[in-house]
């Protein structure tokens, strides 16, 4: 056999072809050397065309902010503009892609196939009867054209491949389910983030005139101290001392109005407003007032967390994802059996039957399974155990959060009264001063002081208002609540601001949402 393989190439060699291989072996190393791969970075054309092309989608598709901005503008703003949010949304749209694609799989195979043959002589053979020793051989004969076409249409089903690709398909719906979970998480994480913002942006939209007037008056406090100095009115150490305080105030406001600047900038990226674009927002029946007490004890609060909570939903899909694997294991080891059906074509003028129909049934069995299959099967049940123990794990540290979550609401809302409490003191020592000042029994400097405490107490007030409303949030998220879990692609902004109200509503006066008795699963709309 060897020997037959070999001697046509010999003859090919030896003949006057026996110079093309060389040749044939540099031009493959040519080839090959010219599909060589190399690093081909962006030049600057590149780099400049992709930024003008993001600034352009950056905010495209988006109404402007014609109106001052409450907080449930804030919030269907980041909803339906924020690209953490468009990207969890398109991640589970992704996986319902690929659940269709899984279904898609279940299928049987029906594959269609045509082409065409020629050859450059006859495709002659002859036969030697069994009998004959002496090797006569027989004249030639042929049974195929030089050129024909071909064509067929198979139908084919294993059986096996249905039961593992059934399988495949639960386990992709269920890796949808975890994708809409994470969505959640997603949804609350930015909510909270833009109610902190929000809240500390009213602070800045409340205080950045006081605190521009105060540093007018400290920077004019400051010239006339150095026109003190410049004609030796005071003492020089008196004159020096009021300048470094005076110094010290200016520092320590320039410091506020940052802060504050601040606060409108990172409340303008969370809800995809352009950086630049200066917006106002609306004050109306926004003042600091008593938080509210959350009903629920600490053990209803518990018990809401282990049912809504979407990491430990998460974690319950991811077992049954492995649970759906040991079947596929069991199924794995199983002989396969297939169906065939096909409709072929032969244009060859040699057959009898141009056209004919196949059917068949083949069974097979991958031997090495029968050893591989129960060590899967075991890894299989044992990843079941650990999805078990990871949950209850979890569980425990939701229990913590939860109350860490509630202990922390508590203590915002503690630290808002105080402060609150605080700015009320700082207000009649202010009235007091500014009373004395304008007497001309007190100094510049003691006003201008006095102001900017007021200011910092006011913001420090704001401030632990607003750590108190993000605690809420937080609370809400450590328990799995969603603040708001509506559709968001199909529905006006004006809509969506009007159901974010509602929600705020429920939030204002901390009131959480009770268990159901029975939760029916519910077919989810990709498109919300």
């Amino acid at each position: 056999m060897n020997h037959l393989n070999v001697f046509p190439l010999k003859l090919w060699m030896g003949g006057k072809h026996r110079l093309i291989l060389p040749f044939m072996v540099i031009f493959i190393g040519i080839l090959f050397s010219g599909c060589a791969i190399k690093p081909m970075p962006f030049n600057n054309e590149n780099h400049l065309d992709r930024i003008e092309k993001d600034q352009e989608k950056l905010y495209k598709g988006q109404p402007p902010l014609t109106s001052s901005l409450t907080l449930s503008m804030a919030i269907s703003r980041a909803l339906k503009y924020n690209y953490d949010n468009r990207l969890a949304m398109m991640e589970s749209v992704l996986q319902d892609i690929q659940l269709g694609l899984a279904t898609m799989e279940m299928l049987p195979k029906l594959i269609t196939s045509a082409g065409y043959s020629w050859r450059n002589n006859t495709m002659a053979s002859f036969s030697v009867p069994v009998d004959n020793s002496n090797g006569t051989l027989g004249s030639f004969t042929t049974s195929q054209d030089k050129e024909r076409r071909i064509a067929d249409l198979t139908f084919s089903w294993n059986v096996l491949d249905l039961g593992t690709s059934y399988y495949e398909a639960k386990q992709q719906a269920d890796r949808f389910l975890i994708a809409r979970e994470k969505q959640r998480k997603v949804i609350n994480n930015i909510i909270r983030q833009v109610s902190d913002a929000f809240f500390h942006a009213v602070t800045a939209e409340r205080l950045l005139p006081a605190v521009e007037k105060t540093l007018i008056e400290a920077r004019h406090a400051l010239e006339m101290n150095r026109q003190v100095e410049k004609e030796r009115l005071k003492p020089l150490v008196q004159v020096l001392q009021y300048r470094k305080e005076l110094l010290k105030l200016i520092d320590r406001l320039n410091q506020l109005n940052h802060s504050l600047l601040i606060s409108k900038t990172q409340l303008a990226a969370l809800i995809n407003l352009p950086l630049d674009q200066p917006y106002a927002i609306n004050l109306d029946n926004i003042s600091p007032d008593d938080m509210p007490q959350m009903k629920n004890t600490i053990r209803e609060l518990e018990t809401m967390g282990l049912y809504y909570r979407h990491d430990i939903r998460e974690e319950a899909y991811k077992a049954r994802i492995n649970k759906l694997q040991v079947k596929k294991e069991w199924v794995g080891m199983f002989p396969g059996l297939s169906l065939t059906t096909s409709a072929n074509h032969d244009s060859n003028s040699f057959l009898m039957n141009n056209n004919w129909v196949d059917m068949g049934i083949d069974t097979s069995l991958k031997l090495f399974n029968l050893i591989k299959g129960p060590r899967r099967l075991k890894v299989a049940k044992t990843r079941v155990k650990i999805d078990e123990i990871r949950r209850l794990a979890l569980s425990v540290a939701s229990l913590v959060q939860i109350n860490i979550a509630h202990l922390k609401y508590q203590q915002t809302m503690e630290s808002f009264h105080t402060n609150a409490m605080l700015l009320q003191v700082e207000e009649r020592l202010q009235k007091t001063i500014s009373n004395i000042t304008a007497l001309k029994a007190g100094s510049d400097l003691e006003n201008i002081r006095q102001n900017a405490s007021t200011i910092a107490t006011v913001m420090n007030r704001d401030y632990a208002y607003a750590d108190a409303r993000t605690s809420l949030f937080e609370l809400y998220a450590s328990i799995g609540i969603d603040f708001y879990n509506g559709p968001v692609d199909e529905i006006s902004l004006n809509d969506l601001e009007q159901q974010i109200n509602i929600r705020l509503d429920d939030w204002k006066t901390a009131r959480l949402p009770h268990i159901p008795k029975e939760a029916p699963e519910k077919t989810v709309d990709l498109k919300k």
